[in-house]
């Protein structure tokens, strides 16, 4: 079995539940516009194979759907303004369909392939609340959310537990900058994932059976 771990985050212009638009009930996550995902691609042993960030480029038409909330974090955090002007980003995709497409590409050059349930193969999700981000990806961008496992690493999950029944664990993960941009949210889910692994594989060496 060869798997690939592939983080993902994204930027968003809301949240993904249910809202009424118009007299009408819509999904956010089929709503909202997608604005910048960041990708970091990594082995099952956790060696880092590659990351990135895609912008998406917005007609006025997509702000104007934003939540006034988002749109207003993302003004002050320059990010629409980054993808008008272009730059701050490994691409900037002029469409999803562009998006999912360079992310595909780059995904298989460094062997990230689909998930194969048959070989149990492929490409698995990992990142903090990981759900919200597919539910995004899944409702705009569905031949992506194809290319991974049905089942998400969600890291959340296990800071949670790490409050509550793991406790004793002795979990030490580093301190997270909160900068709010994609590709540095997936690096920093990365590195807390990793902590955890360690310290549950020096508990595993330390055994005693």
């Amino acid at each position: 079995m060869s798997y690939s771990l592939v983080g993902i985050d994204i930027e968003s212009g809301g949240l993904d539940g249910y809202l009424e638009i118009d007299g009408q009930t819509v999904h956010g996550a089929a709503y909202y516009p997608i604005l910048e995902i960041g990708v970091l691609v990594a082995t099952s042993d956790l060696q880092k194979a590659d990351a990135f960030s895609v912008g998406i480029r917005q007609s006025q038409e997509a702000i104007n759907r934003m939540h006034p909330w988002a749109k207003e974090q993302h003004e002050k955090s320059c990010l629409l303004e980054v993808l008008a002007e272009g730059g701050g980003h490994n691409y900037l995709a002029e469409s999803l369909e562009d998006a999912t497409s360079y992310i595909i590409q780059r995904l298989e050059s460094v062997g990230a392939m689909p998930y194969d349930s048959k070989e149990r193969t492929g490409s698995i999700v990992f990142g903090n609340n990981v759900g919200f981000d597919m539910n995004f990806i899944g409702a705009q961008m569905p031949a992506l959310a194809r290319h991974f496992h049905y089942r998400k690493i969600d890291i959340s999950s296990i800071a949670l537990l790490k409050r509550t029944a793991w406790q004793g664990v002795g979990f030490n993960p580093p301190e997270k900058q909160y900068n709010h941009t994609a590709l540095s949210d997936i690096q920093e889910s990365f590195e807390e994932l990793k902590s955890y692994t360690k310290t549950l594989n020096t508990l595993i060496e330390n055994a005693q059976f």
